[in-house]
């Protein structure tokens, strides 16, 4: 089978609408694993993205194509073009080359690139649903006329396949074709393993930045040192990087938590693997946010999660009972985990399968049975 992988941003871009910082290889994109759990399933894939996320050296992955577009959303959109790709050329190429590709899956529904897919080949076209709320831009006003108008009576043709719970009941008020499979984001096992032996440390995975709400949870973190009897043998390790990063310190040091709490700056995959397989948890208290990767690693590691529920992961988190969801968690909680660890960690390990790449390709293909 020939799919074809509309994903025009292949890794975050930078918030305030400058210059893609361009990364060395594409190996640790979603985009590129995901293609390659279909690859090993025995089908070939090619990804239409934009150009400015161009690697600085172009690997040859088998059995993989990709094929880059400018982005012209600098033209209209001044603030943040390149969260909202517009791809010269795509309708013409996709007109052209559509015959050849057996499923076309395309990211998002508030987006010109899957509005330009549905409108080509509504038939092979599977719209891969990760938001679960409105667009927060401009009052909310651009994102509910997009789903009230081009969703309801020019997509409703198309597949929706949800990334999560969240998704699947966002989209279900606009299209009366969503499938009941939730495919989420996927993982490259080969870094992120399941593991038993956990150590006396917690930790976050995320970006620097203040809607992680990064403080609150050090906050939280000095409770249980004061509190648990062994408190003060714990460790805090904090992986990521971001301009939070100062004020964050300041607390530390204010604190008084210098020993206790360690900031790792930005980490590469293998090395965020390392920390959540000796990790007792990964703590989040995030106060906006979509599908979390890092909570999904944390899983695959075989590491349960604390949240509240913001986090649109929360909800399989929460169903089978691999960490604890709660608003307003605190360091009972904490304890909690460490006294049930075990069990947890059992039932993480056994969850980690559904999260390999292969396996929610699969999936996608058999929500795909619906186009035929």
């Amino acid at each position: 089978m020939n799919i074809l992988l509309i994903n025009p941003i292949l890794y975050t871009p930078p918030f305030s609408g400058g210059e893609v910082n361009r990364i060395s290889t594409l190996d640790n994109t979603m985009a590129v694993n995901y293609a390659l759990g279909f690859v090993q399933l025995g089908h070939s894939v090619t990804i239409v993205a934009s150009e400015e996320y161009k690697p600085l050296n172009e690997k040859i992955y088998e059995g993989i194509d990709i094929v880059y577009f400018p982005n012209i959303a600098k033209r209209y959109i001044k603030r943040f073009p390149n969260g909202f790709p517009i791809l010269k050329g795509l309708k013409r190429w996709l007109k052209r080359e559509n015959n050849r590709f057996d499923i076309i899956i395309s990211s998002e529904a508030f987006t010109y690139t899957t509005y330009i897919a549905a409108s080509v080949c509504p038939k092979k076209t599977i719209i891969w649903q990760e938001l679960g709320s409105h667009n927060r831009m401009l009052r909310q006003l651009p994102s509910k006329i997009w789903y009230n108008t081009i969703v309801r009576c020019l997509m409703k043709r198309v597949l929706v396949v949800p990334r999560s719970e969240i998704a699947r009941r966002f989209i279900s008020q606009y299209s009366s074709n969503v499938s009941t499979t939730i495919v989420s984001h996927g993982l490259n096992t080969d870094t992120f393993y399941s593991s038993v032996n956990k150590q006396n440390y917690f930790a976050i995975i995320s970006r620097l930045i203040e809607s992680k709400n990064i403080v609150t949870t050090i906050n939280k973190f000095n409770e249980f040192i004061k509190s648990y009897a062994s408190g003060s043998n714990w460790l805090l390790i904090i992986a990521g990087e971001g301009p939070e990063r100062p004020v964050i310190e300041q607390e530390i040091e204010a604190q008084n938590l210098q020993d206790r709490v360690i900031l790792r700056g930005r980490c590469e995959k293998n090395e965020v693997g390392d920390i959540l397989r000796g990790a007792t948890a990964m703590l989040t208290d995030s106060l906006q946010e979509y599908n979390m990767i890092s909570m999904s690693e944390a899983l695959a590691c075989g590491t349960p999660v604390i949240t509240n529920r913001v986090p649109y992961t929360s909800y399989e988190v929460e169903k089978y009972d691999l960490g604890i969801v709660k608003d307003d968690w605190d360091w009972h909680d904490m304890v909690k985990v460490i006294e049930c660890r075990d069990e947890y960690v059992r039932r993480c390990t056994e969850y980690s399968s559904q999260l390999s790449y292969t396996y929610l390709a699969q999936k996608m293909l058999d929500a795909a049975q619906a186009l035929r």
